[in-house]
């Protein structure tokens, strides 16, 4: 039967149905934000497949499998010396679950065809997406209010960067693969369609998440690096030019780009400067215990007792001062291990325009962490998923043409 399943086409093509028939219901889990008991047997039953096919599938120990591994050895050694332990376990076993549905999904896209198949089941989660949005929000919201409810558990952000990367998984579809003249207006339209809702929900990080690595890899792709930032220019104007001018985006968007840019040159008149307060706090509890923090997780213990974010369970809304404050710079250099790993191995093999795409990603997630989250994001765990298997492409093409020559 293994033989048959390894072997045969029918049989390959049965192996990978399954996956992608589970992958469906447990993405679908992720990107509606259904309960965690779901997306814990979801992910699972994903893994439990994925390793019963394990010889079917060419796997080797990895770089990421070290990393994810490593991580959750020293958040669960954190709960040693955390002043809440029962926090930090909630956030090992959600870290757990995160990655056991990330894994397998690494080890299902050893191949380029496998990853095409498993970016068209995420577009197609992000079409339901824009459907539940619809349903839920209504279409007179659109362009008068954040399509975002966060109390009733739809944040506007994750919906954002969720749609975000739905448009970083059309852009590899046209990468890895001929689109046939048929097909591309279908996927023009998607791209329109996801790139106006992610607008309509307001989110600036999402944003950011968008233009930042496509911008960087359009520059470290051109052999005119002058005639890229000119080009970079021109879009990044003309974006902002369209998010200010046009008034169903400037009343979601417009207005908090402005205010984002007020805070950042000082002025929060009037602005919700409750995200730089998290920060600062961060920094100077950061101090108190820098080499090994308080514990994964403990950020809100201490935000929980302070003005003015007592008793509202705040996280830090910044990566970087979460891990510094939770698990010191030991647990800071080791969770970002992953960004040295892959700018070290993504330089390696720079003449492959995937690894320009690979920097590019890379860069994008460590800045992104500056100003949000990604330890307790299924999002982000499944780009930085996503970013180690492009690299793992580059290599692979390094290696053919190697033995070629």
């Amino acid at each position: 039967m293994s033989e048959f399943i390894s072997n045969s086409k029918l049989g390959v093509k049965i192996r990978d149905g399954i996956y992608l028939f589970l992958l469906f219901f447990s993405l679908l889990g992720y990107v509606l934000a259904f309960n965690s008991i779901y997306s814990t047997i979801t992910s699972l039953v994903l893994f439990i497949y994925t390793l019963l096919i394990t010889p079917s599938l060419k796997f080797k120990y990895s770089s990421y499998q070290s990393w994810g591994v490593v991580v959750i050895c020293l958040s669960l050694i954190s709960s040693l010396w955390s002043i809440k332990p029962i926090l930090s376990y909630y956030a090992v076993f959600s870290f757990i679950k995160l990655f056991v549905f990330t894994y397998s999904i690494y080890r299902f896209c050893y191949t380029k065809e496998n990853l095409i198949k498993l970016l068209k089941v995420y577009i197609l989660i992000n079409v339901i997406l824009i459907f539940f949005v619809l349903t839920y929000f209504g279409v007179d919201i659109l362009g008068e209010g954040r399509m975002s409810d966060t109390e009733n558990g739809v944040n506007g952000n994750g919906i954002a960067i969720s749609l975000a990367f739905a448009l970083y998984s059309i852009y590899l579809i046209f990468y890895f693969s001929r689109v046939s003249f048929f097909n591309r207006p279908f996927y023009y339209f998607l791209v329109v369609l996801f790139f106006v809702f992610l607008v309509f929900t307001g989110s600036r990080t999402a944003l950011v998440m968008l233009v930042l690595p496509f911008t960087l890899y359009l520059f470290l792709k051109s052999k005119y690096k002058l005639v890229a930032l000119f080009s970079i220019g021109i879009l990044m104007v003309g974006m902002y030019y369209v998010i200010m001018e046009v008034p169903q985006f400037y009343n979601v968007l417009g207005v908090r780009i402005i205010e984002a840019l007020d805070i950042a040159s000082g002025n929060t008149e009037g602005g919700d400067s409750s995200r730089l307060l998290l920060f600062l706090y961060g920094v100077e509890w950061f101090q108190d215990n820098p080499f090994l923090g308080i514990g994964i997780n403990n950020y809100r213990v201490l935000s929980n007792v302070t003005p003015p974010f007592v008793g509202k369970n705040f996280y830090a809304h910044s990566n970087f001062i979460e891990m510094l404050v939770d698990v010191g710079i030991v647990g800071f250099l080791v969770y970002y291990s992953f960004v040295f790993t892959l700018l070290k191995r993504a330089v390696a093999t720079f003449s492959s325009n995937i690894s320009k795409l690979v920097l590019a990603l890379t860069i994008t997630i460590f800045l992104h962490d500056i100003i949000s989250m990604s330890y307790y994001e299924w999002e982000m765990h499944f780009l930085i998923c996503i970013t180690f298997v492009l690299q793992s492409f580059a290599e692979k093409n390094k290696q053919i043409k190697t033995r070629k020559i």
